[in-house]
């Protein structure tokens, strides 16, 4: 159990360090980020269940839990339709080597 709440806190703090690098590097703020459960939870869900009228926690939209726009996410894994920005990594105690959560921004849409 160790292990695993040693992992878990390394890849969070990789993803925290990828949100604040969104936020320094491109003046992304929450809105336009989907940062996973825990940093849409803490910054957008109570504005995101007003928008729905609901108080609901359950209640999520299309892009994910209480997420208004993705032109920014941070992910484990690349994603169609986005770049990757920077990575920064992680150690696992469990087995899984080195990891990297990603930092990743929309590609411009061409029209």
């Amino acid at each position: 159990s160790l292990g695993g709440v040693h992992d878990y806190l390394a890849w969070n703090q990789a993803r925290w360090d990828g949100l604040a690098y969104l936020h320094e590097e491109f003046g992304a703020g929450p809105l336009e980020i989907d940062g996973g459960y825990e940093f849409n939870g803490m910054y957008t869900s109570d504005a995101f269940m007003r928008a729905r009228g609901t108080r609901d926690f359950n209640v999520r939209g299309a892009k994910g839990w209480w997420v208004f726009e993705d032109a920014f996410a941070v992910s484990f894994l690349p994603r169609p339709g986005y770049v990757e920005v920077a990575r920064f990594p992680y150690r696992s105690w469990l087995g899984w080597g080195e990891g990297h959560v990603l930092a990743l921004k929309r590609e411009a849409e061409t029209r």
